[in-house]
């Protein structure tokens, strides 16, 4: 994924993709403290293993199609030709399969 995408120098255009790529940015620090945050929850016994493991996949693919989207709309925005959806889409699809697999208490099921 091209994440160093230039915005023109036109300031009509920075600002509209300004949010955007604060978006894009923030995604990952976002998801980092939710998943520290489950941590933390699952080591004072608030939530048990196997549902920690599931909302942090389920994270990390939510954050990988935010960052994605941010992506996409400053290129738009900058007149670039944007990525396609393809691999972001297989990416996260695989990353939620593998929550759904590891967050599967296999041993009571």
């Amino acid at each position: 994924m091209n994440t160093t995408c230039p915005v023109s120098l036109d300031p009509e255009i920075r600002r509209q993709a300004k949010p955007w790529a604060i978006l894009g940015l923030a995604s990952f620090p976002v998801f980092f403290l939710f998943a520290l945050a489950l941590f933390v929850a699952q080591a004072y016994g608030v939530v048990d293993a196997y549902t920690m493991f599931r909302c942090v996949f389920v994270a990390a693919a939510g954050r990988r199609v935010v960052s994605h989207l941010a992506v996409r709309k400053v290129q738009i925005i900058s007149g670039e030709t944007p990525e396609p959806w393809t691999r972001t889409l297989v990416v996260a699809s695989l990353i939620v399969l593998f929550a759904i697999v590891l967050g599967t208490n296999w041993s009571s099921a």
